[in-house]
């Protein structure tokens, strides 16, 4: 959740609450096209295509890194590193060099390029860098408050038996 979370704001998503489910297995990518998409049609208003595309080089290289080094390893590197917001492309990897060493993951050089690749693609469009750092601010703090309140969601549709959500994963 903390990855969609951050990918919508790379989207150019503001000031709005976000429940994904299916009740079917779906991937990251089709997950927040469909939530890009609801976003769109309840608002009125069209998002950046090139946005939207960072948004989803964003959640697989997320995902990515997330494979190598786990989740929340992988969203607060991804994170801090978007916050920076640089141009650079030898400043975004000493950025991506300090963060990961604070946070005592390894990136191979190819992890490393592919941040370096995204945040580039990032950089290139123009961000309300106070509504990002807020977003990622607040997710940093809330990921098990927002198990708890996905847990409490999940008890009251399935209860103690089997349901539709019974197999979900937040």
């Amino acid at each position: 959740s903390a990855m969609i979370a951050s990918t919508l704001t790379t989207a150019g998503m503001e000031n709005c609450n976000v429940i994904a489910a299916c009740p079917f297995e779906v991937s990251g990518t089709g997950a927040l096209t469909g939530i890009i998409m609801a976003y769109e049609t309840a608002s009125g208003e069209k998002l950046d295509e090139g946005k939207k595309e960072a948004a989803m080089e964003e959640l697989i290289t997320t995902g990515d890194l997330a494979d190598s080094i786990g989740s929340e390893e992988a969203t607060q590197v991804v994170g801090e590193v978007k916050e920076e917001i640089l141009t650079d492309p030898d400043e975004i990897g000493d950025a991506v060099d300090k963060i990961a060493e604070k946070h005592d993951v390894t990136l191979t050089d190819d992890q490393k390029q592919q941040l370096v690749s995204l945040m580039e693609k990032i950089s290139q469009y123009d961000y309300d860098l106070d509504s990002i750092k807020d977003t990622l601010n607040n997710l940093s703090g809330k990921v098990g408050a927002l198990e708890g309140v996905w847990n409490s969601v999940k008890s009251f549709f399935v209860g103690s038996g089997d349901g539709i959500l019974n197999d979900t994963d937040d």
